[in-house]
């Protein structure tokens, strides 16, 4: 995907106008601030479920027989697992994802941003930043978005 955005839009001019209909929008999060490993986390407003698909990552993990998930492109695989995945951010305070399954054949990990929502967090984008807050507690800021029109 990324090699297909010609060039990043740091901010679009009072007079910008998009057209929902017929452009296509991509948004991805090229850094999210958190401790760890390289791979990241992009979350998806879209998706029903956490996902993860490296089983070192899970705190707690229950194995799963005959249990599938239905991914945005329209065909079904197989979930090998559930359990909680702990995120530890740079600003020392951690998240734990609950239910988290495991699909091996994903390749990046999801978070859903549906499910942050019911748990009563509040989530922002804006300033190409995009910014997760419970209560009074900033967890994650400071997170630039790459956008690209296609």
């Amino acid at each position: 995907m990324a090699k297909k955005c010609k060039s990043m839009h740091k901010s679009v001019g009072s007079n910008a106008q998009i057209n929902l209909t017929s452009e296509q929008f991509i948004a991805m999060i090229a850094e999210i601030n958190m401790v760890g490993g390289s791979d990241g986390w992009w979350i998806n407003t879209g998706a029903s479920r956490h996902v993860c698909y490296d089983r070192a990552m899970f705190k707690t993990y229950t194995n799963a027989e005959d249990k599938k998930v239905l991914l945005g492109d329209a065909h079904t695989t197989n979930v090998t697992g559930i359990g909680d995945v702990e995120l530890n951010f740079t600003s020392r305070k951690t998240l734990i994802l609950k239910n988290v399954m495991r699909v091996p054949e994903i390749r990046k990990n999801l978070v859903s941003g549906f499910l942050l929502n019911k748990a009563g967090f509040s989530q922002s984008i804006g300033e190409d930043l995009y910014t997760i807050i419970k209560m009074v507690y900033l967890l994650g800021k400071d997170m630039p978005l790459m956008t690209c029109l296609s």
